[in-house]
């Protein structure tokens, strides 16, 4: 009984320590200084003056200045969902993989009208976002966001019941090469409808590390691994 009370003491000791790891920490003057010089780039100044003391109290002021510059050259921050869109960024807990997102999807035009603010809704809710920001950046780096289908991929992913077992699998395809070419998409299309997404991860990324993912004899072994479904 004492052993198992020492354990769970240790236990709620770590989730501590760790619950403080991203403890706020007030900005410098220096850091206030190139976050207003990075806000200056996109808003005005009633904009900065109203933005920078909510961005000085998050735990990543910077990287959160970032995320604002590059949903406004999205057009996020143009329409009526500015308001939300602005509160949404500011509360996000990862806006480093947040600005990646938004810079792979904006050049694809994944961000744009309506349909571009369902998108951008979809990221910032999502139970995973840091695994959907691997996953679309490395779609997009593959050229698999592009057009309807890209559209429709980017569906897949935000739906996907085990993003960080999807995100593992695609990036190693791409690493391997299997992402880039013919086929490309419909080996995307059967890592996001395996249905034991977390056994084919694990095997695409044995395969890969044993150099058995290269070349034909690589989609060879790839297209068996598919097929398995038990």
């Amino acid at each position: 009984m004492n052993r198992l009370s020492q354990r769970i003491k240790n236990h709620l000791y770590f989730l501590y320590v760790n619950s403080n790891i991203h403890e706020k920490i007030m900005p410098t003057s220096e850091d206030s200084c190139e976050i207003e010089r990075l806000l200056k780039r996109v808003f005005d100044r009633k904009s900065r003056s109203d933005l920078m003391p909510r961005v000085e109290q998050t735990a990543e002021p910077r990287l959160t200045a970032l995320a604002l510059i590059e949903a406004k050259k999205a057009g996020l921050l143009e329409h009526e969902s500015t308001a939300k869109n602005i509160d949404a960024i500011l509360q996000n807990k990862d806006p480093d993989r947040l600005v990646k997102t938004i810079v792979a999807l904006h050049p694809l035009r994944l961000l744009v009208g309506e349909q571009g603010q369902k998108n951008f809704k979809a990221c910032v809710k999502h139970q995973k976002p840091n695994m959907l920001a691997d996953v679309l950046v490395v779609l997009c780096a593959s050229g698999l966001l592009t057009g309807e289908q890209g559209q429709k991929n980017f569906k897949a992913c935000v739906k996907h019941q085990n993003t960080f077992r999807l995100a593992k699998a695609v990036r190693y395809l791409h690493l391997s090469g299997l992402l880039a070419g013919e086929h490309g998409q419909r080996y995307f299309k059967a890592c996001a409808k395996h249905q034991e997404s977390s056994w084919l991860a694990d095997v695409i990324i044995d395969l890969h590390e044993a150099g058995l993912l290269a070349g034909e004899q690589g989609q060879q072994y790839f297209e068996a691994c598919t097929k398995h479904q038990d």
